[in-house]
């Protein structure tokens, strides 16, 4: 549902947004709703597909599977992913798949990433990201997934990092922002 609160915003990030996938929003692509609905650039990279039998294009569907047999195919397929939503151009993109791995749920393949996008506002640079941590699949995934996000973490901030050194090193001299 999108309501006034959101259409205000600059940035919006989102983790777990689907995309054809019947049982979350009826084969909608979700990226392209949001993105009309607020009338805003989007950036969205999939983390999951997902092969639950209640959804209508999933490789393992009773429906999927007859569609085949016949001959009839259909490429779509129900994702999950991050997304993050600008009032302003992307000047860059860029996704970080994690090293950093644990605890898949049976019915997906896929993996835990992050998606960044730079972009310019009033003349000061920001680099945003959108991620969805590790959260592991039950309680005996618990202490696995805490550790596997703590390094996740690791990765956007050493990835950060070494961007941000390599603007200081191009910009010597300057005042950053």
């Amino acid at each position: 549902i999108i309501t006034k609160e959101y259409s205000d915003a600059d940035v919006i990030v989102m983790s777990e947004v689907a995309r054809d996938c019947g049982s979350y929003n009826n084969h909608q692509d979700g990226p392209e709703y949001f993105a009309k609905s607020l009338k805003m650039n989007y950036a969205y990279i999939p983390e999951f597909i997902s092969y639950d039998s209640s959804t209508r294009n999933s490789w393992w569907s009773p429906n999927s599977l007859y569609k085949r047999f016949l001959g009839q195919t259909d490429n779509s397929q129900c994702t999950m992913g991050n997304m993050i939503l600008s009032k302003y151009p992307f000047s860059s993109l860029e996704v970080i798949r994690f090293k950093s791995q644990c605890c898949m749920f049976p019915q997906r393949s896929g993996g835990r990433v992050t998606i960044g996008a730079g972009i310019s506002i009033g003349g000061k640079d920001l680099q945003i990201y959108s991620t969805h941590l590790e959260s592991g699949t039950g309680i005996k995934d618990f202490l696995e997934a805490y550790y596997i996000r703590v390094k996740q973490i690791d990765e956007i901030v050493d990835n950060y990092n070494a961007k941000n050194e390599n603007y200081k090193e191009s910009h010597q001299g300057q005042e950053l922002p």
